[in-house]
């Protein structure tokens, strides 16, 4: 969007009743510069909270209209007005408004008690865009860094004592929509780190992600220890990423690493994941893409019907063309 304008976009949050009765088509009092997501970005701007604290009055009002509006027809209703009217801006020369928050901006079609429609209409990025008229042939997620982070990851491996080589791996997966329905079994990931043990006995394999994972055996202990914008750069320097659907799955991508995705059923890998940047191991299912949030009547087959076999075989030959085009480039 940034390169159809010529120019950054704003990113923030809709505005509440309050804002729009001052004329600001953004919340005023809730500024999105400190996500990590977003830092570094030379297409993004982020506009400086009003103030510091919301009048209680406002409050109180922004609460009823909240209220008014919680039915999804009418905050649609709502989302829909305020984003045509920055969008009218926005072609008359302002910096486009993004509204990270809005309805109208999911890649869900809606939400049931139990489970998420997704749209159709291609990769899930492709279907955001397409609200601004912007065509997306190859979705990728970016990130951006300062130099003092590009020297981070260096600093942080050799600081304990580790080599260049090594492979990274998340057993864990978020929880808080979909529960468990896209994790691997832990028992073939103990498999899998104890193949790279035997097979590549000078590579270091890296255990990330939250603290609350259960630590396998056989792996250096980096879970809870590093921020996410850390832990891609060490994905970044990394011989190779084995994860399965999540956030460190798209920082992968943004960094342009080498990885391995485990991908169950909950959503398809042509919806979400990055097939034409990424090794994606699943197992076609009839009842995929079920977006179920967090149960599953079919003993949660896409996942438990990947082989560790079939990994360790494409984690060897991954590992071997990036060993040997190393080698190469040395001699």
């Amino acid at each position: 969007m940034s390169d159809k304008d010529g120019r950054p976009v704003v990113v923030c949050k809709k505005p509440k009743f309050t804002d729009l009765v001052f004329g600001r088509l953004f919340n005023g009092y809730e500024s999105l510069s400190e996500n990590l997501i977003f830092k570094e970005n030379p297409y993004l701007i982020f506009l400086p909270p009003v103030s510091k604290r919301k009048p209680r009055l406002f409050t109180v009002i922004d609460r009823f209209f909240d209220l008014v509006f919680s039915h999804s027809y009418f905050k649609k209703k709502y989302e829909t007005y305020v984003f045509k009217k920055s969008q009218g801006l926005a072609d008359e020369g302002c910096n486009r408004l993004i509204h990270l928050d809005m309805l109208i901006h999911s890649y869900a079609i809606s939400q049931t008690g139990n489970r998420m429609i997704w749209k159709a209409g291609g990769h899930a990025i492709q279907v955001i865009a397409k609200n601004f008229q912007v065509e997306i042939n190859a979705p990728s997620p970016e990130m951006y860094f300062s130099s003092d982070e590009l020297n981070f990851s260096s600093f942080f491996l050799s600081s304990r004592i580790l080599g260049s080589s090594y492979v990274v791996i998340e057993p864990g997966t978020n929880i808080d929509w979909f529960g468990d329905l896209r994790a691997w079994p832990l028992d073939r990931w103990q498999d899998l780190v104890f193949f790279i043990n035997k097979k590549y006995p000078d590579v270091s394999v890296l255990q990330i992600g939250l603290s609350t994972t259960t630590l396998l055996q056989g792996v250096i202990d980096l879970r809870g220890k590093t921020s996410f914008r850390e832990a891609a750069l060490i994905i970044k320097d990394s011989l190779l990423f084995v994860g399965t659907e999540g956030g460190l799955m798209h920082a992968a991508a943004a960094v342009k690493a080498r990885a391995i995705i485990l991908w169950g059923g909950v959503t398809l890998p042509s919806f979400a994941g990055y097939p034409h940047l990424h090794k994606i191991i699943s197992n076609s299912v009839p009842c995929a893409p079920c977006g179920q949030l967090g149960w599953c009547d079919n003993d949660k087959v896409c996942m438990n019907s990947i082989r560790v076999e079939v990994v360790q075989s494409e984690l060897a030959r991954m590992l071997s063309e990036k060993i040997n085009r190393v080698d190469l480039y040395e001699k």
